[in-house]
Order: structure tokens, then C-alpha cells, then sequence
């Protein structure tokens, strides 16, 4: 090879894309938005049936991870909580009150890690209008998905069915599309959101075992 070959050769690689919280396009389009706005947008552009499939991950008795995964069946709002359903006899019925849904929208190449309490409505439980909503999710789902659960039915809803949604009271937020980012938003007193920011702006709060050793 001549020197200008060997020399064009030793150019320096093209760098991966990294996210990056602070370009002027992301920061433009996301950051100081709020995160149900992102987030219903992304829902409404991501229209495959496997982009309703996000991993729960819980913590059991044993402290041991746990994750599966779960069809999200609704965004709703005031306040914002993911629904899903699940069986009673599942472990994280009787072990979860808390968890973190990661749910990767792959037509827009976005994901949402939603961590924060779960709430769970079975036969019998919870006010009138729990059960209605309950009843309304069997309503909506498929007779494929209505199979899978058995055994006695209190109004037409199987008793092993239950109604479950998940209240996120942080969200982490991850682009990797056009313009890649990492941006996070936390749940506020006063019922708000607070605007997107760039990753680690947030500081988490104290920790049980420290107010104990303070």
C-alpha cells in the first residue's frame, strides 16, 4: 500500500452514538416536559402487539429478584398507573407491594423503568368501583387470555382473576432513537410530576438505616 492509503487508513473509527442528556436537540424536545406527555406519545407510536410486553421486577420474602413478564393493558392518569393483570395464586400477589416495570417500546426505541407501589383487586376485595373496574378488564381481554384462568366465578369473573396496576412514583427515562438521551422524573408532593431532567438530578432519599444510625 502507498503512504496515503496507509495513512487514510489510520483515521480514527466513527464513535458509537452515546447518550447524551445535554445535546441541544434532546434537551429541546424532552427535558422541562412532562413525563406523562413523553410517555403517552410513545404509547400512541408504538402500535405491534409485543410493544404491550414490559418486565415486572419484584423483591420476594427471601430478598431475591424477581421479574416476568406483563401485558400492559392501560396507561391511565390522575394519578398515572400502569394496568396489568395476573392470576392469585402468582407469588408477586402475595409477596409484592412495590416494584419496577421495564417496558422497551422498540418501534421508537424508547424505554420507561417505572418503579413504585402495586395495587391488587381480586374477587371479593376493594370498593364497588374496584370491582367494576375489575369486571371490565375480563371484559376486554381475548378468549385465548380468558382461558388461562379457571375455578369458581363471583358475576362472571373468575375468581383467580385479578385486576393489578402499578403507581409509579419515579420514572426513568431512556431515548435511543434520532436523538439519544437519559432523563429521569420523580413524583412530587402537591400530586405533580417533576419536568424531565438529565439522569442523577435527582437525589434519592435517605435510606431507613440511616435515619436509624443518625
Amino acid at each position: 500500500k502507498t503512504a496515503s492509503n496507509l495513512k487514510q487508513n489510520k483515521q480514527a473509527p466513527q464513535q458509537a452514538t452515546r447518550l447524551n442528556p445535554t445535546s441541544t436537540t434532546t434537551m429541546a424536545s424532552k427535558s422541562a416536559t412532562c413525563v406523562i406527555s413523553v410517555l403517552k406519545e410513545a404509547v400512541s407510536r408504538n402500535t405491534h402487539p409485543t410493544t404491550r410486553y414490559a418486565v415486572l421486577a419484584t423483591i420476594d420474602y427471601l430478598e431475591k429478584a424477581r421479574a416476568r413478564t406483563v401485558v400492559v393493558r392501560k396507561v391511565e392518569e390522575n394519578p398515572l398507573h400502569i394496568v396489568f393483570c395476573t392470576n392469585a395464586d402468582t407469588r408477586k400477589v402475595k409477596e409484592s407491594q412495590h416494584g419496577e416495570l421495564c417496558w422497551y417500546l422498540g418501534e421508537t426505541r424508547e424505554q420507561f423503568r417505572l418503579s413504585g407501589s402495586i395495587s391488587y383487586v381480586q374477587a371479593r376485595e376493594g370498593t364497588a368501583a374496584d370491582q367494576t373496574r375489575r369486571e371490565q378488564l375480563w371484559e376486554s381481554l381475548s378468549p385465548a387470555m380468558r382461558a388461562m384462568f379457571d375455578g369458581p366465578a363471583t358475576n362472571g369473573v373468575p375468581d383467580a382473576f385479578v385486576f393489578a396496576a402499578l403507581f409509579p412514583d419515579h420514572i426513568d427515562y431512556v431515548s435511543l432513537g434520532e436523538s439519544p438521551c437519559h432523563l429521569e422524573s420523580d413524583w412530587r408532593t402537591g400530586n405533580v410530576w417533576s419536568p424531565l431532567a438529565p439522569c442523577g438530578a435527582f437525589t434519592p432519599p435517605p435510606r431507613p438505616e440511616d435515619h436509624a444510625a443518625s
